[in-house]
């Protein structure tokens, strides 16, 4: 029987430009795309064939309807998805670069999902499944403590806990203890995702190697590293693996990295031993996230963009 993926944290309305070469100040209208990393990684879950359940808050706005409308429109569970009347459902502005990278505006202070607290996990089972969550939801303590009880109540369950750092230096004013807080999470995750520019930042003076290596010494037992069109990375104790990507032409790279772990969640929630895969399976579940992530760089948005397996299997076929 396979696992669920809970992802919980943050959901975030994405405004694209629709007039791309003008200054964000200067626009006047803007295509709305729901987002943001935790509800993305459920929708990508979701597409690939498997089961995904959302646990957050959102505004009891317009916005906040699109979302739950939206997740639910693609198959995910959305009982644990709250509203409150005490904050809006965040907004992000995006300004999307010639290479596809894209630079947030954020709306926040205070946004719905600062709001998350230990009640909303009321009713939540985690047993047989996985648990997601990122750093952006860690911002206030009731937030982080939510997330502290999910983690050992996850953990209680046999569950596994997965982690991406998922760097949001605009949305914290102290950066330092934004750090300081990635790092304590890092401790109680099983798995963790982070690219190389999120590496660099948080482990300036280290080389790819040594961090892998204290990372796993944390007692994390799989790190996931992403590098773009370069491909993506696996450590554990016993062996590293690399996988290319596939070529494409990148238009907006907003959501990619949530397709890539949405890909390794799905895979993961069929496994009898996630934790414990080998060598070779792990290289083919690179290969099927590696080619997620792709293809959601040609399209505009995230959650619309994320392929179904059929769809990632041609790809594969077509890259033979």
């Amino acid at each position: 029987m396979s696992k669920i993926v809970y992802a919980m944290g943050e959901l975030v309305m994405d405004l694209f430009p629709v007039k791309a070469k003008i200054d964000l100040s200067d626009q006047t209208s803007y295509l709305m795309q729901p987002g943001g990393a935790p509800g993305n990684v459920c929708v990508a879950v979701s597409k690939l064939g498997e089961k995904s359940s959302f646990i957050g808050l959102v505004g009891n706005d317009l916005f906040g309807k699109v979302m739950i409308d939206t997740l639910h429109s693609y198959g995910v569970d959305t009982t644990h998805l709250h509203t409150t009347d005490h904050g809006k459902t965040m907004i992000a502005k995006v300004e999307t670069l010639e290479d596809g990278e894209r630079i947030f505006t954020f709306v926040r202070n205070p946004s719905a999902d600062q709001l998350l607290s230990v009640h909303h996990l009321k009713g939540v089972d985690f047993s047989n499944s996985i648990f997601h969550f990122g750093s952006v939801a860690l911002s206030t303590p009731s937030s982080m403590l939510a997330h502290e009880l999910a983690i050992v109540q996850a953990k209680s369950q046999g569950s596994m806990v997965s982690f991406d750092v998922n760097l949001r230096l605009s949305l914290f004013e102290d950066v330092d203890a934004y750090f300081q807080l990635v790092k304590l999470f890092l401790n109680k995750a099983d798995i963790v995702k982070l690219s190389e520019e999120e590496m660099a930042i948080l482990f300036p003076d280290l080389t790819e190697t040594k961090v892998m290596e204290s990372l796993l010494e944390r007692g994390i037992q799989v790190v996931l590293l992403t590098k773009g069109k370069e491909g993506s990375s696996v450590y554990t104790k016993n062996f590293v693996v690399h996988q290319d990507s596939i070529p494409v032409k990148a238009i907006d790279t907003t959501g990619a990295g949530d397709g890539f772990m949405g890909a390794i969640l799905a895979l993961l929630a069929t496994s009898s031993s996630p934790l414990h895969e080998e060598e070779a399976t792990w290289k083919q579940y690179l290969q099927v996230a590696n080619v997620v992530g792709a293809i959601t760089t040609t399209v505009q948005g995230a959650m619309n963009a994320y392929p179904t397996m059929e769809q990632v299997q041609t790809r594969i076929n077509e890259s033979k």
